[in-house]
């Protein structure tokens, strides 16, 4: 996914090395803002620019951040979710940057941050960690917080629509994009169920209609029916359910950029942060797993009434080995609730 520079590398291989995050603001498509933390004011001969794939003359970073918080990565390895939710810039409250905030509408503008060193004077040599939007800003004594949010943020709100009969690589892409992810931030390639990486999935499809049962009868000029209202369903689980079924995971890089990857035992690590790069990493649950059991929901238009299954799967080899002393099995269990059941077909009489 990521591929560090070797000019960075060699940066951070130094025995002496003091890290920098390089922080741009788009107010625009165009120029951006810079501004750095450390001690140096820094200078590009020019700066990429995402949104145009072209690159912007010299700029001036100023060392105007006081700090970043630490970029927290949530991963659930048996959901299936990686979260990369949220980024504090925190900016000293000089006259310049209080002129600079008061003046500048900045909620929902783009927030891209670097990590580097003073010494690398060429802006793409420094590694992307993360790329959002501002959803907030703060003062305290002395500083000005800018909060941040991935591209997730846009997907919390629920959804609608419908669909019939559509790849689920095509359905996630439409959904992103109808919630107000830009085009540009969705890697396209990784949601086209044409790509050759894809041919165990290709022959999916999936059907979503959004209304359901409304469990308490409507009245209606006196009379008691059954009325039918949307079912209220985050984008954001929606695109995770779905790339459960494909056996893979949705999340947003630390470009920005929305993308699909589909599960590969077999591949090889691409790039990996190390100890130096990452400040803490803790492992909040040890577990092992042996049976699974799959709930699955659905609902009958005609019905009132919501209907749920079970599948569960073993592994009588893993439950033997870890049988108590005299006894058969041991059991390791794990429930996941997939809503699988919501996407398909549903052939229904005329009313």
């Amino acid at each position: 996914m990521l591929t560090l520079d070797s000019d960075w590398l060699d940066e951070f291989e130094r025995a002496e090395v003091e890290p920098v995050y390089l922080v741009q603001i788009y107010t625009t498509t165009g120029d951006p803002l810079a501004f750095c933390t450390g001690n140096r004011i820094l200078d590009f001969a020019g700066i990429y620019n995402p949104f145009t794939g072209g690159t912007s003359g010299a700029k001036t970073a100023y060392p105007s951040v006081a700090a970043v918080t630490p970029l927290a990565i949530d991963l659930d390895p048996f959901e299936r979710t990686i979260n990369r939710n949220s980024a504090t810039i925190s900016f000293h409250d000089d006259g310049p940057i209080r002129d600079f905030i008061a003046s500048t509408r900045l909620l929902n503008r783009n927030v891209s941050i670097k990590l580097g060193t003073a010494n690398l004077t060429t802006e793409l040599d420094w590694a992307p960690v993360f790329r959002g939007l501002v959803s907030k800003i703060e003062t305290r004594e002395g500083v000005i917080d800018i909060e941040c949010r991935d591209f997730f943020h846009y997907t919390e709100k629920p959804y609608y629509g419908n669909w019939v009969n559509k790849h689920p690589l095509e359905v996630m892409k439409k959904l992103l994009e109808d919630q107000g992810v830009p085009s540009g931030f969705i890697d396209a390639d990784t949601f086209d169920p044409t790509d050759s990486d894809y041919a165990s999935i290709a022959h999916y499809v999936v059907t979503h209609w959004s209304s359901g049962p409304i469990l308490n009868p409507i009245n209606v000029t006196g009379q008691h029916r059954i009325g039918y209202e949307p079912i209220k369903m985050a984008v954001q689980t929606i695109c995770e359910d779905l790339a459960k079924a494909m056996v893979g995971s949705v999340f947003f890089q630390e470009d920005g950029k929305a993308k699909f990857l589909k599960f590969d035992t077999g591949a090889t690590v691409r790039a990996h942060w190390g100890p130096d790069q990452i400040q803490d990493f803790a492992q909040l649950e040890t577990i092992i797993i042996n049976e699974i059991d799959a709930k699955v929901t659905g609902a009958w238009l005609e019905e009132e009434d919501t209907f749920e299954g079970n599948v569960r799967f073993k592994d009588t080899t893993s439950q033997s080995n870890f049988a108590f002393p005299g006894e058969s099995n041991g059991v390791f269990a794990q429930s996941v609730g997939f809503n699988l059941m919501n996407f398909q077909g549903v052939l229904q009489q005329p009313v």
